[in-house]
């Protein structure tokens, strides 16, 4: 019997030049296709975080509605604008939230640092309170004492501390750069965070009939001092455990002045002159005119301020930035335009927004 014949069967591979194309013909999908993602990413993020801000502005308003127009902030402008919270490193919106939700305690702090002692101040008598962790954020509608009502309720995926109250013994090592404190309670103490990973500022207006608008209060106004110090709208000082940080939040992010890279304009170590112009553009409402001292009206007597995708509050390397340093590259700070708003219209990528009664 004779064997059939089979023909023969070959298989051809790709030529070099034909993967080569592929590659080419990937590469090129690829570049239109992920920066596509990326802003889409970013743009959900964005959209997230007004979400997240919209929600104090809300609980700010319910509290100033039930608190004959008063506003959310257990410490006083005058206490979180001190020079002594520019070391001690108390958060503006921490001081908001203190309000908002059950959490301030008389019970004594504990070594398991479930309750703990926090606030602007060196003492309780210029500016501390115990904060029970366990309460502050639950579900609960009233504290123990049934006097707190809980305005805000916020999610836990945005909702946390640079360092969990478990990893006390490290917080030193794994806080280092992401929160400036002499008070290490303030690591293990919550703030609400934008979707990009960084916190989100909360500005405090101070009504004391401020004698200019905003300060970088470099030890002009002690917890002590009274009106012999610089008295202004906002303060500096009730944001400076951020800004004075130099590996902030998720994105790691440095704010401190730079020369070789990108940095906030309200950074640590700016100009405190820039610093102040930098504020009143930030916080100015731009619908009114200025006087020679500045601003006339703040965008709400509280602001609510995210940083953005870039990570970093008023960029030097954003776009109005560099619109202010000209063409002799020189640093310059921003100043309030009146009718012009730097911050809606793509100058800058931080999110503002202004809300209180």
């Amino acid at each position: 019997m004779r064997t059939p014949v089979h023909a023969a069967t070959s298989s051809r591979a790709f030529t070099l030049a034909e993967l080569m194309i592929v590659l080419i013909i990937l590469g090129v999908v690829l570049s239109v296709v992920l920066p596509s993602l990326s802003a889409t990413s970013k743009s959900a993020q964005r959209a997230a975080t007004v979400t997240l801000m919209s929600g104090v502005s809300a609980a700010a308003t319910a509290f100033s509605n039930d608190h004959q127009g008063q506003n959310p902030g257990y410490f006083t402008a005058k206490q979180m604008g001190s020079s002594d919270n520019e070391d001690q490193g108390f958060a503006g919106l921490m001081n908001m939230m203190l309000d908002l939700m059950p959490g301030v305690t008389t019970k004594p702090a504990t070594t398991d640092q479930q309750v703990i002692e926090v606030g602007p101040g060196q003492t309780a008598a210029d500016g501390r309170v115990n904060v029970d962790l366990t309460q502050l954020g639950s579900a609960a509608s009233l504290d123990s004492s049934n006097s707190v009502r809980s305005y805000y309720r916020p999610d836990p995926k945005y909702f946390y501390a640079s360092v969990d109250p478990a990893q006390r013994a490290d917080a030193a090592s794994l806080v280092r750069g992401k929160q400036v404190s002499q008070n290490e309670n303030h690591y293990v103490m919550p703030t609400l965070h934008d979707a990009f990973g960084q916190p989100i500022l909360g500005w405090q207006e101070d009504d004391r009939t401020p004698t200019q608008f905003a300060a970088m209060n470099s030890g002009g106004l002690s917890a002590n001092a009274g009106a012999a110090g610089t008295k202004a709208r906002f303060y500096w000082a009730s944001n400076a455990c951020f800004l004075k940080a130099t590996s902030l939040g998720k994105q790691l992010k440095s704010q401190v002045a730079s020369a070789n890279r990108e940095s906030s304009l309200l950074g640590g170590g700016t100009n405190e002159g820039e610093i102040n112009s930098t504020l009143e553009a930030l916080l100015g409402n731009p619908a009114f005119p200025a006087t020679a001292s500045g601003p006339t009206r703040g965008r709400g007597p509280i602001v609510l301020h995210s940083a953005g995708a870039n990570g970093v509050y008023v960029g030097s390397e954003e776009r109005g930035a560099i619109i202010a340093r000209g063409t002799g590259g020189t640093a310059a700070p921003i100043r309030y335009i009146p009718g012009f708003d730097q911050f809606k219209n793509g100058d800058f990528d931080d999110i503002v927004l202004g809300s209180g009664n």
